[in-house]
């Protein structure tokens, strides 16, 4: 930006990008798992370029497709801190999960705990589960 100071580049989770078979999804994270925790357990099957740690899942990407696959193939079901992780290529359906933007009690109280949906806290979508009572 003009007349500004200049951003440093950090690396920021971006989603719905294509990965190229390059990023992976990790589930069923136990919460007190820490970022350099998983670095040094997935780190181990290549170079990460990315990595994205939220409670209970994180994104890794490689610098190669391979050491993705790797990482599957090793991680996957693997214990940590007592709960087996679920490993697997990231898809669109799973980056559509995170991360979570981040929002305080604040934010809530403003809006009415609809944190700006303006669906009036429906979470469902048409055409999922049983039909309305005015649908029938």
């Amino acid at each position: 930006a003009r007349g500004g100071a200049r951003q440093p580049n950090t690396m920021v989770y971006q989603g719905g990008e294509d990965g190229h078979g390059r990023r992976i999804f990790v589930g069923n994270v136990n919460y007190e798992v820490n970022e350099d925790e998983l670095r040094d357990h997935f780190g181990k099957y290549g170079d990460i370029s990315m990595l994205s740690a939220k409670e209970g899942f994180a994104f890794i990407e490689y610098t190669d497709p391979n050491a993705a696959t790797d990482a599957i193939r090793g991680m996957h079901n693997f214990e940590m801190k007592g709960r087996g992780l679920r490993v697997e290529l990231a898809t669109q359906k799973t980056e559509d999960r995170g991360p979570p933007m981040r929002r305080d009690r604040r934010d809530a109280d403003r809006d009415g705990g609809n944190f700006g949906r303006g669906d009036g806290g429906n979470f469902g979508e048409r055409g999922r589960g049983p039909p309305r009572q005015s649908e029938r």
